[in-house]
């Protein structure tokens, strides 16, 4: 669908919002004295006679139409596809940004980054950052992790995991390529929810030889998730935990991916790393004919965040729910309803004798 038809301005505003861009619309439109409502208007105005013709089709759209009540104003449909627009511009703009391997791309090559040199990763020290509100700020402004997510708020609940752990633990992450904002312009948001995380049967893994793995088809009929692979493996004297949700269009988000290292003698992680992985769509068509172990190279891997110091069970834990908020199988897993031996887990096992 075309978007030529919204000026740039209007997506540039709205993606340096740390709320979603439907929302921040919802507040441009009902304001109008704010300095972008005549440009909204504009851009509802200039809607493709082909993008009203498909907005009823458009899943996206028809949700939000349906759940206004409200999906036979004209309106309400001009916004709903403009909203829908800049919001798969802001997601394509954030994709190309996290994708971009030069080290002086956004946000690094700001004036209050000085100093900060990205690693091979492109991931950043924590501790470079006082963290505020549940934000990094740094010389007069505001940074955030990046989102693993489309919905900017996808990272808050790991992110509060990852600020809340003692200081001296070893934390890098990737910073959101397009949210820096002025410490003064900045309202801080808090997101509620409860992420479980729960212990395991940490004797059964640490005992573990060879693989044991699981393949969750989500139960809500709603999901963006095609599905979710989960694998333990024994290597030498560690375990390897991998986890990975695969979306069912690659167009529309990636892939979230967590790997850690656990030390049985010491029942401690001993290294944690969170990344998301971009499918074309080809390779995400043949995503789903291999199992985690077999993946290798496929796709374009991107982390968020890397831990190099010790992580008790319990923390690992609620990190890992954490890092995979909204997908109930990887929280039912931990709070022990979702065990491998349940009909609709395909169970996979590999014992070295």
């Amino acid at each position: 669908m075309p978007r030529s038809y919204i000026p740039e301005k209007l997506i540039n505003a709205i993606s340096l919002e740390p709320m979603s861009p439907r929302l921040e619309l919802l507040k441009v439109l009902a304001e109008d004295a704010d300095p972008l409502h005549g440009v909204l208007v504009k851009a509802m105005e200039n809607v493709p006679g082909d993008a009203l013709q498909k907005a009823a089709d458009d899943p996206g759209i028809s949700v939000w139409l349906k759940d206004s009540r409200r999906g036979n104003d004209p309106q309400q449909i001009r916004f709903e596809i403009v909203a829908k627009d800049i919001d798969d511009e802001i997601y394509d703009k954030r994709r190309r940004a996290l994708l971009d391997r030069d080290p002086k791309t956004p946000p690094y090559d700001h004036p209050a980054l000085s100093g900060i040199v990205p690693d091979r990763d492109l991931l950043v020290p924590l501790k470079d950052f006082q963290i505020e509100d549940g934000v990094l700020s740094r010389r007069g402004f505001i940074f955030s992790p990046a989102p693993p997510l489309r919905a900017v708020n996808s990272q808050y609940w790991s992110s509060r995991v990852l600020f809340d752990l003692p200081a001296g633990t070893a934390v890098n992450v990737r910073l959101d390529p397009l949210l820096v904002i002025p410490m003064n312009e900045y309202s801080a948001s808090m997101y509620k929810m409860w992420v479980f995380g729960k212990e395991l049967d940490w004797d059964r893994i640490g005992r573990l030889k060879g693989k044991e793995s699981a393949r969750w088809i989500p139960d809500e009929l709603t999901s963006d998730v095609a599905f979710t692979d989960l694998i333990w493996e024994r290597r030498d004297n560690e375990v390897h935990f991998e986890c990975e949700e695969i979306p069912k269009n690659s167009e529309e988000r990636p892939a979230r991916y967590f790997h850690s290292i656990y030390d049985p003698k010491a029942s401690v992680f001993v290294h944690s790393d969170a990344a998301v992985r971009f499918y074309t769509e080809d390779e995400l068509r043949d995503r789903k004919h291999w199992r985690l172990h077999q993946i290798d190279k496929a796709g374009t891997r991107i982390k968020l965040f890397k831990i190099e110091s010790p992580l008790d069970v319990g923390t690992w834990s609620y990190l890992v729910c954490a890092s995979y908020v909204w997908n109930n199988d990887i929280k039912r897993y931990f709070l022990g309803e979702r065990p491998f031996e349940a009909e609709h887990v395909s169970v996979f096992t590999d014992t070295k004798q």
